[in-house]
């Protein structure tokens, strides 16, 4: 068994981005802030609707991925990445990384109160040596410093069933 936590973190505010190669600029529309470092503590106040923008207290370990901006609403990003939705199912049949997938709807678990999904997909190895397939279970957290409309920080346990020797 072979277990990878990683956390994802999704946020509507804009943040200045180093150039390296991890790193995808999508250009954001000029009407949309990009940097409210010079504003004054009012007009940030305008732009969150009068109250303190959210702040994500997940640690964020492991390792980065990928860091971007997106000129799309938090809510559409969510909805596209984070439910059943017709993006993310050609997704993986684009991807060709899936023969089969089953997501579960988002619910609140009744031992921590945080809103869970878990998404389930073989995936096909192409090692010469071992399984040509393997099962994997992934278990989506919603963690609870996530506001709808302003953030949305999803923590992501992947487990990887039927290889030997990968735990």
């Amino acid at each position: 068994m072979v277990r990878q936590d990683s956390n994802t973190s999704t946020s509507a505010r804009s943040e200045s981005l180093s150039h390296d190669r991890n790193t995808l600029h999508v250009p954001v529309s000029e009407t949309l802030p990009t940097d409210m470092s010079d504003t004054t503590e009012s007009e940030a106040e305008k732009q969150s609707g009068g109250c303190k923008p959210a702040v994500c207290s997940s640690p964020h370990e492991g390792r980065k991925i990928i860091r971007a901006i997106i000129p799309i609403h938090i809510d559409l990003l969510f909805t596209l990445l984070f439910t059943n939705s017709k993006f993310l199912l050609d997704f993986y049949a684009v991807r060709r990384t899936t023969s089969y997938l089953a997501m579960t709807s988002w619910q609140q678990d009744s031992q921590t109160g945080n809103k869970q999904r878990v998404v389930t997909l073989t995936m096909p190895l192409n090692q010469s040596v071992g399984p040509k397939s393997t099962q994997v279970t992934e278990t989506q957290t919603m963690m609870p410093c996530s506001k709808p409309g302003e953030l949305y920080a999803i923590d992501t346990e992947s487990v990887n069933a039927g290889i030997p020797y990968a735990d």
